[in-house]
C-alpha cells in the first residue's frame, strides 16, 4: 500500500503549526499564550491547510477572533480563560468535559461517570505506544497517557516523523489513530462542550478540533501501489 499525501509541503506545515495550536490550548491557558492570543494572529494558520479547511465552518475562526478582540491585554484574557479551563475540564465538582479518553467508552458514543476510568484501558494502549516509539512522557508531567493534549502531541509526531521521512508506514498509522482513536470520542467531547454558554473559546476550539480530525481523516487516504 502506497500512502497518498493530498498535501502540499506548505499545507504539511500549516497542518503542523495548527495542530501545535490545538495542543497549546488543550494544555491550559498562560500569560504567555494569552499574549500572543491578543497580539497575533493566533489562528492563521488553519486558513492555509487549503481542502481541509472545508470541513470546518468559516464562522469559527472568525467568533474566535471577536472574542479576544473583547479584552485588552493578556491578562484579563488569561483570567478569563483560566476560571473556564478549571471549571469545564479540572474542577471535580463541577466537569462534565474530562479530558482524558478513559472517562469514554470505547466507541465514543457515551460518557462514562467524570474520572472513573482514569488510567483505563486508552490510558494503557497509549502507553503502548509511546514505548514502541521508543517516546516516554516528561517527569514532571502528572497526567495519564490519555489526556487530550497528549494524544494532540502523539498524533504530531506521527505526522512530522512521516512526512518528513517519507514514511508510509507510519502516515497510515497517523491515519488510523486519527480515525480510530481520537475523532470518536473527541466528538462526543465537542458535543457535551455545546453546553458551554459562560465562555464559548472552548466550544469554538472544539469544534475547530473536531473539523481537523474530519478534514485529516478525509485527506490522509490510501491506494495500492
Amino acid at each position: 500500500m502506497r500512502q497518498i499525501m493530498l498535501l502540499s509541503k506548505k499545507q504539511q506545515s500549516a497542518m503542523l503549526e495548527s495542530l501545535n495550536i490545538l495542543c497549546d490550548i488543550f494544555w491550559g491557558p498562560d500569560l504567555v499564550k494569552c499574549s500572543r492570543l491578543i497580539k497575533t494572529d493566533y489562528f492563521q494558520q488553519f486558513e492555509k491547510m487549503g481542502a481541509i479547511w472545508k470541513h470546518a465552518s468559516p464562522g469559527i475562526l472568525d467568533n474566535l477572533r471577536g472574542l479576544i478582540r473583547n479584552f485588552s491585554d493578556e491578562a484579563s484574557l488569561f483570567s478569563f480563560l483560566e476560571e473556564a479551563y478549571i471549571r469545564i475540564f479540572i474542577n471535580a465538582r463541577t466537569s462534565v468535559v474530562p479530558l482524558y479518553q478513559s472517562c469514554y467508552d470505547n466507541s465514543g458514543t457515551q460518557q462514562i461517570e467524570p474520572r472513573a476510568l482514569l488510567m483505563g484501558p486508552s490510558a494503557v494502549l497509549m502507553q503502548e505506544r509511546f514505548a514502541d516509539k521508543g517516546l516516554s512522557l516528561a517527569n514532571d508531567l502528572n497526567e495519564p497517557p490519555d489526556h487530550l493534549a497528549i494524544e494532540l502531541e502523539y498524533l504530531y509526531f506521527l505526522l512530522q516523523e512521516g512526512w518528513s521521512k517519507q514514511d508510509d508506514v507510519l502516515i497510515s498509522e497517523a491515519a488510523a489513530f486519527n480515525s480510530d482513536c481520537m475523532l470518536p470520542w473527541v466528538t462526543v467531547f465537542h458535543d457535551r462542550l455545546a453546553a458551554e454558554s459562560d465562555c464559548p473559546f472552548y466550544p469554538l476550539v472544539a469544534a475547530l478540533l473536531v473539523a481537523y480530525l474530519k478534514g485529516l481523516k478525509n485527506t490522509l487516504m490510501m491506494q495500492p501501489g
